[in-house]
């Protein structure tokens, strides 16, 4: 579900940059563009409701929750890991060389946009991992955290 809603923002970016550009006819286009918003605020409703606990924790996100929504369908259940220290490890956040870089790459795009809105210094090639991993513990549920 989280893929489709990130699919059909692409299309209506699409669609937008089409209609900017003068390709096609203008009326069809607004048609097919009506029809992707309508189906994408159905998808975006039902993902709200799924994540709302998580989406509350993300203010800076308001309107685009297709990056923490995607770390989400990437990370497997969350709660399956039992501590703080697996998790950062899942994410490439302590020493070990075995990590999801995908999550890891998720999880950097979410903290840039994080960044740039807090006014935060922040590069996509040599990121802030300070500032990454308190985001990685603001998603990682409070009852579960590790104190060792």
């Amino acid at each position: 579900m989280i893929q489709d809603y990130k699919a059909i923002l692409r299309k209506i970016a699409k669609i937008g940059q089409l209609m900017k550009n003068g390709y096609g006819e203008f009326e069809e286009l607004a048609v097919i563009e009506k029809k992707l918003v309508n189906e994408a605020n159905k998808l975006y409703k039902r993902l709200k409701r799924k994540y709302k606990d998580l989406l509350e924790k993300f203010p800076e996100f308001k309107g685009d929750y297709g990056d923490p929504l995607y770390l989400l369908s990437i990370i497997p259940e969350i709660k399956r890991f039992k501590n703080t220290r697996r998790f950062l490890v899942y994410l490439g956040l302590r020493r070990n060389r075995f990590y999801n870089r995908e999550a890891r790459q998720a999880l950097i795009k979410i903290a840039c946009k994080l960044a740039k809105k807090q006014r935060i210094g922040f590069r996509r090639r040599r990121p802030n991992w300070g500032f990454v991993r308190k985001i990685a513990l603001v998603i990682f549920p409070e009852t579960k955290r590790w104190r060792g």
